[in-house]
């Protein structure tokens, strides 16, 4: 789950817990309110844990934002290698460990939310995963509800992103984990090894939450159970190991277009309808971030940005925005993107942001029996444009059987919109419909064709006295 800032609704159903603390290189048992007072550090093996606080990017209500006393804080140098951070339910008054358990009285929810930043002490190492799990002292009675969200902060603005999901209630068989973060050795799943890969890959340093506490009765849920702590444990690599490589899987196939249609949606290429485009890994991007190349099949349809750069410890892509299609009808364009070393295909459909058509049609009688016939297309036809012509009555005016705008014609250019053809002269005024076909749709137009007067024109005329005969030579525009 990405980019997910929590509500007040969501930070009070956000609880938590862990298992026991292993009993190696542990430190004493520290009032968190000290250390959240004086932004205080506590460390173990070559972990330092610093600068507790109050997380001031997750929203809470006011009766959740202390309420301290009752937490301990202790740091642990494991036999394996890892270190562990946990939070220990303890007596205010001591300080010794003692679960903290629901009472039957409504209010006062048992939820803490607390930040923290992480540092690696030895710089011959790096954090690589993490894991937790619940203390064997928390116990749940009727339907309440111990939830433990564990989360980490990008770059700036630091926004903290759900990374592990603790849930466990009455009737289930264990913590429930959450789905979709990947597992440090790649697979994925949290069926992998060494817990949930960090992001980033393996770094020096992160910034963490974590949420815990119990649901209580007066959420509808029965009254009682108890939580003993919440653990946090970090695995660590040497310098220079390599991480999981991270891939790119294209969405599935979609539509583009410059008005509406629905957003393609998963994980890869995505372009949703306004032709706003991003771009998801498979896993967290490494050390200086991941360039993915995009090339496109028609980048006239649909153009594409040479390269995206998913930054380190992100696996999404800022959206960015494609031109908008040039293309006159629906046109399959194939996006291609490429990163370490793999390359994925997708066929997108890029649809016209306005579908071109004809706008108009009209016919005008000119001198020289001719006729002049103009198609105005709705706008600038990216390609050419061929328009399918017939006369109702080709005897009279014949056109021919198709007509080519050619491409980036503006709608009512005459010298590339229109075309000239000759009509026969008539007896009476003969009406003429002309029609142009183009995307399925006919436009029509109709020019009354004048009816022939005849005249004649004596050019020569001879008369011979002689003979009484006269000689006369002329033209007539009738051929009879």
């Amino acid at each position: 789950m990405r980019n997910t800032l929590l509500t007040p609704r969501a930070v009070q159903v956000l609880v938590a817990a862990a298992f026991a603390v292993p009993l190696m290189a542990q430190t004493s048992i520290i009032p968190l309110n000290t250390l959240v007072a004086n932004h205080g550090s506590i460390s173990a093996g070559n972990v330092n844990f610093s600068n507790f606080q109050k997380p001031g990017v997750l929203p809470s209500p006011v009766a959740l934002l202390g309420e301290f006393g009752d937490i301990g804080v202790s740091a642990t140098a494991n036999a394996d290698g890892t270190v562990s951070l946990a939070f220990i339910g303890i007596d205010p008054a001591s300080g010794l460990p003692n679960p903290l358990i629901v009472s039957s009285t409504a209010g006062a929810d048992l939820v803490r939310l607390i930040s923290y930043s992480i540092t690696v002490t030895d710089p011959a190492l790096r954090l690589h995963s993490v894991d937790q799990n619940f203390g064997p002292g928390t116990v749940i009675t009727g339907n309440n509800t111990a939830i433990n969200g564990l989360y980490t902060a990008e770059l700036p603005p630091d926004v903290y992103d759900l990374l592990i999901f603790d849930q466990v209630d009455l009737g289930s068989a264990g913590p429930l984990r959450g789905t979709g973060m990947p597992s440090a050795d790649g697979s994925g799943t949290f069926a992998g090894t060494g817990g949930i890969l960090l992001p980033g890959g393996n770094l020096a340093g992160y910034t963490m939450a974590n949420e815990f506490g119990l649901i209580k009765g007066h959420w509808g849920f029965a009254p009682g159970g108890s939580i003993d702590s919440v653990t946090v444990r970090f695995s660590l690599v040497p310098a220079g190991s390599p991480v999981p490589p991270a891939t790119v899987n294209l969405a599935a196939p979609g539509d583009v277009s410059g008005v509406s249609g629905s957003a393609i949606t998963g994980n890869g290429f995505n372009l949703n309808s306004n032709g706003i485009g991003s771009i998801t890994l498979s896993n967290y991007a490494q050390e200086g971030g991941a360039v993915i190349t995009l090339t496109s099949s028609n980048p006239a349809a649909i153009a594409v940005p040479p390269t995206i750069t998913v930054p380190q410890g992100y696996y999404l892509s800022a959206p960015f925005v494609l031109g908008a299609p040039t293309v006159d009808a629906p046109t399959q364009v194939t996006i291609s993107a490429s990163f370490n070393g793999r390359t994925q295909t997708q066929v997108f459909t890029a649809n016209p942001v306005t579908p071109l058509a004809i706008a108009g049609i009209s016919a005008t009688v000119l001198p020289a029996n001719t006729i002049r016939i103009l198609i105005n297309m709705n706008r600038v036809n990216e390609s050419p444009a061929t328009v399918l012509l017939t006369s109702s009555n080709p005897g009279v005016a014949a056109v021919p059987a198709s007509f080519t705008i050619p491409a980036f014609t503006a709608p009512g250019d005459f010298r590339f919109a229109s075309l000239t053809i000759p009509y026969a002269p008539t007896g009476v005024d003969t009406p003429v419909t002309i029609s142009a076909l183009f995307g399925g749709v006919t436009t029509t137009a109709t020019v009354v064709i004048p009816r022939t007067v005849d005249t004649v024109n004596i050019t020569r005329a001879e008369l011979v006295v002689r003979t009484g005969s006269l000689r006369v030579d002329a033209t007539s525009n009738s051929p009879s």
